[in-house]
């Protein structure tokens, strides 16, 4: 789904839907329609779960991380790991954070980030989304869900920002909203990174969460940091 935070019951949910059921279920054709169709509403309403679900699971693992002794007593630590976390070539984004975050990226000193979308907190999630939400769409590469994941823990990580550190047990404000007046400019950036993984790319993630796929070809896939952006990540070869 090119916009997966922005489901309305419309064409392209019916084409979609039309296309699960083409690949799931070949020996029992059903056209889905949008009117009438019980097919059409349940998958418009599961769809909404899963979207509910991923945000309130991750805003529950973010509090969590953030109840740790070394947080609770000390407001200006958990405010420094939150920016830390934020930042495009941080711990929540990647496995190896850059260890130079004090430089730009174009200095030759800089320390490059390793280990895109392999973070702890992000593989905790795919795992478990992968699990009650199975794949079937024309793609066994789940782009809409890693993109809602990470903007549902980048909506966490800000909410801690905003309280100077410390984490909200629910969100409290309209910013805290995971809806697409909120976050839908954000998981557009993420889905252009996403979109720009290689197949081999795909491969080693979803070994990592813990649905793998049939080996693919490496395929050199790196891209240059440029700005604050998630629409151009920094993407480590994947050999």
């Amino acid at each position: 789904m090119a916009k997966p935070m922005s489901i309305s019951k419309n064409q392209a949910l019916m084409t979609m839907l039309q296309d699960v059921m083409n690949l799931t279920c070949p020996d029992h054709p059903h056209t889905v329609r949008m009117d009438g169709d019980a097919i059409f509403h349940v998958g418009y309403d599961r769809l909404k779960e899963m979207q509910s679900n991923i945000g309130s699971e991750a805003w529950g693992l973010v509090y969590a991380l953030f109840q740790k002794p070394e947080y609770v007593e000390n407001a200006n630590a958990a405010l420094e790991y939150a920016r830390f976390s934020l930042r495009r070539d941080g711990p929540l984004l990647y496995k190896t954070p850059t260890a130079t975050p004090q430089l730009p990226s174009n200095s030759p000193n800089y320390k490059y980030p390793d280990g895109i979308f392999e973070s702890d907190i992000v593989v905790q999630m795919m795992r478990k989304l992968l699990t009650m939400y199975k794949t079937s769409h024309k793609t066994d590469h789940p782009t809409g869900g890693l993109a809602l994941v990470m903007t549902a823990l980048d909506r966490a990580f800000l909410a801690c920002e905003r309280k100077g550190g410390v984490m909200p047990t629910g969100p409290e404000s309209k910013s805290d909203q995971f809806g697409q007046a909120q976050y839908g400019a954000l998981i557009d950036e993420y889905m252009c990174t996403i979109q720009r993984l290689s197949n081999n790319h795909w491969q080693h993630l979803l070994t990592l969460y813990g649905h793998p796929t049939p080996e693919a070809q490496p395929q050199p896939d790196t891209i240059q940091l440029v700005n604050h952006s998630r629409s151009d990540l920094f993407i480590p070869f994947k050999d």
